[in-house]
C-alpha cells in the first residue's frame, strides 16, 4: 500500500486593503505530513513576478519589491510563510500567491492567493466652468480628480452659504458635473467641489461671475504647463509645444505673477539646465525648444499667438 504525503496551504483572508504608502501583512500558513528539510516557499505577484523565494534558509527578494519585503517568521520551523510589504503603491494592486512545496508531499493544496487593493486618497481636483456665464444661459461646472481609489464621488456646494448648503442645479456625484440651466444673478458666487472616498478628500473652488470666460482652456493649460515642468527629458514633446503656440494668452486663466513664475521655472529647470549638451544638434531637434520659448514669451506679454516674440538684449556675463 502506497501512502501519499499531503500539504495544505491556508491564508486568513482572500482580500486585503492598504492605503498608499502603508505596510500590508500577507498571512500564509501551511501544514505538511513530511519533515521540512526540502521546503521551498514562493510568493509571486500578478504575471508571475517574483516577490520572495525561500529555500533552505536562504531568501531572495524580487527586484520590484527590493527593500520592502520582510519575512515574518522562519517558515522551516514555524510552518508560517507570512510576509509584510512596505510602501505600497497603486501599481502594487493585484493578486499575490503563496506557494509552498515540500518534497515528498505530492498531494493537497500547495498554493493560495490574496487580492490586495491599494487605496488612494483623491488628488486635488480641477474645477472648470463651461458655457456663457450670462443671466438666462446654461452653465456647466465640472470637477475631476486624476487619482483616487476607490473612485471618488463629487459634491458641489456654495461657499459662504453655511455648512452643507445645497446648490440650485443638476449634479452628478460620479462624473462631478453640475448643470445650472437658466442661470440667474442669485446663482453667481463661489462654488466648491469636494472629491471624497473612503481614504480622504480634496476640494477645489471656482467663482461664477457674469461675463467671465469659459475656463476649460485655462484648466488644460495649467495641466500642460504642469506636465512641462515635470518632464524629465530635455527634448520636450512637440505636441505640447503646439498647444501653447495655438492658444493665445488671453484664454489662459492665470494671473500674471503665476504665469511668470511657471514660465521661469520651465526655462530654468528644463531649457537652460545643461543646455551645452544641445550644441551642434540639428535644427529639427532645436526648433521645438525654441518654439517653447517663443510661446512662453507671448504668454508673459499677452501677445497674439502669431505675433513675433519680443526680443531682448542681455549683456554677456562670461561663459557658462
Amino acid at each position: 500500500m502506497i501512502c501519499l504525503s499531503a500539504i495544505l496551504v491556508n491564508v486568513p483572508a482572500k482580500t486585503a486593503n492598504v492605503t498608499k504608502g502603508g505596510t500590508i501583512s500577507l498571512g500564509c500558513t501551511f501544514s505538511s505530513s513530511s519533515p521540512t528539510t526540502n521546503l521551498v516557499v514562493q510568493w509571486y505577484f500578478v504575471g508571475q513576478k517574483s516577490v520572495l523565494y525561500y529555500q533552505a534558509g536562504t531568501t531572495a527578494i524580487g527586484k520590484m519589491f527590493e527593500n520592502r519585503v520582510t519575512v515574518l517568521s522562519n517558515p522551516q520551523t514555524s510552518m508560517n510563510a507570512s510576509i509584510s510589504i512596505s510602501n505600497m503603491q497603486p501599481a502594487d494592486t493585484g493578486t499575490y500567491t503563496c506557494e509552498v512545496n515540500n518534497v515528498p508531499d505530492v498531494t493537497g493544496q500547495n498554493e493560495m492567493s490574496i487580492l490586495v487593493n491599494v487605496l488612494v486618497k483623491p488628488s486635488y481636483p480641477y474645477c472648470a466652468v463651461h458655457g456663457d456665464v450670462e443671466s438666462g444661459h446654461l452653465v456647466t461646472l465640472t470637477c475631476h480628480s486624476e487619482q483616487g481609489n476607490p473612485p471618488p464621488t463629487y459634491t458641489w456646494s456654495r461657499v459662504g452659504q453655511g455648512a452643507g448648503s445645497g446648490v440650485l442645479g443638476l449634479s452628478n456625484v460620479q462624473t462631478g458635473s453640475l448643470v445650472i440651466s437658466n442661470i440667474t444673478q442669485f446663482q453667481f458666487g463661489q462654488y466648491q467641489c469636494n472629491a471624497s472616498n473612503t481614504v480622504g478628500s480634496a476640494a477645489c473652488t471656482i467663482t461664477l461671475q457674469e461675463g467671465m470666460p469659459q475656463s476649460h482652456d485655462g484648466v488644460i493649460a495649467g495641466a500642460v504647463i504642469g506636465a512641462l515642468l515635470a518632464f524629465s527629458r530635455p527634448l520636450l514633446d512637440a505636441s505640447l509645444v503646439l498647444f501653447l503656440t495655438r492658444h493665445p494668452a488671453s484664454t489662459l486663466l492665470l494671473v500674471m505673477p503665476a504665469t511668470q513664475l511657471l514660465v521661469q521655472s520651465l526655462v530654468i529647470s528644463r531649457l537652460d539646465y545643461c543646455n551645452y549638451l544641445l550644441a551642434g544638434l540639428p535644427l529639427c531637434t532645436i526648433r521645438p525648444l525654441q518654439l517653447i520659448q517663443n510661446a512662453a514669451a507671448r504668454l508673459i506679454f499677452n501677445l497674439p499667438k502669431f505675433s513675433p516674440p519680443p526680443l531682448f538684449y542681455v549683456p554677456s556675463t562670461g561663459s557658462q
